[in-house]
């Protein structure tokens, strides 16, 4: 798994790393699938960013897949 703290500084690239461990750390159950969403939404748009970038960001894209994965993994246990 790709160290998310090695990846670019830009602000959607904060951004969604910041959502997703907030996400990923929310202990109130009424709140958990609220963070997900946000983190959700922050993913998608940064993956569509990277799309339109011409430097190598298959490292930060590898982490937005496996941050994704989880996410939704995380949502369904917190479902139950």
């Amino acid at each position: 798994m790709v160290d998310l703290d090695q990846l670019p500084a830009s602000s959607s690239a904060r951004r969604w790393r910041e959502l997703y461990r907030t996400a990923i750390s929310e202990k109130d159950s009424g709140k958990v699938q609220f963070c997900i969403a946000e983190a959700e939404r922050a993913l998608i748009l940064r993956g569509r960013e990277l799309l339109s970038m011409s430097a190598d960001t298959s490292e930060e894209a590898a982490a937005l897949d496996d941050a994704l994965y989880a996410l939704r993994a995380f949502a369904q246990l917190s479902a139950i």
